[in-house]
């Protein structure tokens, strides 16, 4: 029998989206905090893939280790009840041309 008062939790959300870096020096320390803090704000597990390397976007050295240029193409993907949320606002740090 189902409680209705406690309805049985919706599977994971998931959400994924590519772009391009766009801070002029890559992905180096400075912009990779900010990424690291707004990932670990969200209910999710939130990873950035460059080629075949995929990294968790709560983990900071791990996402020094894409050595992701500006211009290159990024994949960020989420699977959690805010993942779609989450990859918007992670994608639109990654793309934003920080100034130095």
């Amino acid at each position: 029998m189902v409680d209705e008062r406690n309805p049985a939790p919706e599977a994971d959300a998931a959400a994924i989206r590519t772009v391009k870096v766009g801070c002029p020096d890559g992905l180096h320390l400075r912009p990779i905090t900010l990424v690291t803090q707004k990932a670990a704000a969200f209910n999710c597990a939130v990873t950035v893939t460059k080629g075949s390397t995929t990294a968790d976007a709560k983990a900071m050295i791990q996402l020094l280790t894409l050595a992701a240029a500006c211009g290159d193409e990024v994949t960020v993907a989420a699977e959690g009840p805010d993942a779609r949320q989450a990859v918007d606002e992670i994608a639109a740090l990654i793309a934003m041309n920080m100034p130095e």
